[in-house]
């Protein structure tokens, strides 16, 4: 367990608990937000088709990167499980000269053994060409294949996002996000309308 949440929602006021930490936290009043979709949507591509969603595919996007190159990998079951993007780095992101190629981006996706349903996903990209913000990202699915929480760094620690879903609704009715920042956290609660 990482977070506990506890929301009334006539008065429009919560608090927690967050584990990671110990510390608690405490809200008053609910942004109302138009859903736009998920902070960092990475799809999960089709079986069998190269994953065109890891946010490298312009000129601008690889600036200083060569070579770029991708590779896929599915499972027995023809469930997509890893995805690399390697290219060669300009000395000025490395500051020495070299023509190796490196990972510039990676993405393994991990399946429940009984159900075959997706429950992690987790994504780094090279915080030399990108920059570190979300550089790294971890995130988790339920039984449904919804996003359920998703942590990302950011330089002054982590943004953790976790998502509250109503019933069968594929769009989350809540998120709470957690923005810790050396030692504390900083929450912030949203519904989302469609």
């Amino acid at each position: 367990m990482q977070m506990v949440l506890y929301y009334d929602e006539e008065n429009d006021l919560g608090c927690g608990i967050f584990m990671d930490l110990m510390i608690g936290f405490s809200f008053s009043g609910t942004a109302q937000e138009s859903w736009t979709g998920y902070r960092m949507d990475y799809e999960i591509p089709p079986n069998n088709e190269e994953y065109t969603g890891a946010l490298a595919k312009t000129e601008d996007d690889l600036y200083g990167v060569t070579e770029y190159s991708e590779s896929t990998e599915w499972d027995e079951e023809g469930r997509v499980i890893n995805y690399v993007g390697r290219g060669v780095l300009d000395e000025g992101y490395t500051g020495e000269e070299s023509s190796e190629p490196r990972d510039i981006i990676t993405i393994h996706w991990e399946y429940d053994e009984e159900t075959g349903l997706l429950t992690q996903r987790s994504y780094w990209r090279s915080a030399a060409v990108f920059a570190t913000a979300g550089h790294v990202v971890e995130s988790y699915f339920d039984e449904k294949e919804r996003l359920e929480y998703e942590g990302s760094y950011i330089t002054h620690g982590w943004y953790h996002v976790y998502y509250i879903y109503e019933g069968e609704n594929t769009i989350p009715t809540y998120s709470l996000v957690l923005d810790e920042c050396t030692g504390i956290v900083m929450p912030r609660f949203t519904r989302w309308v469609e």
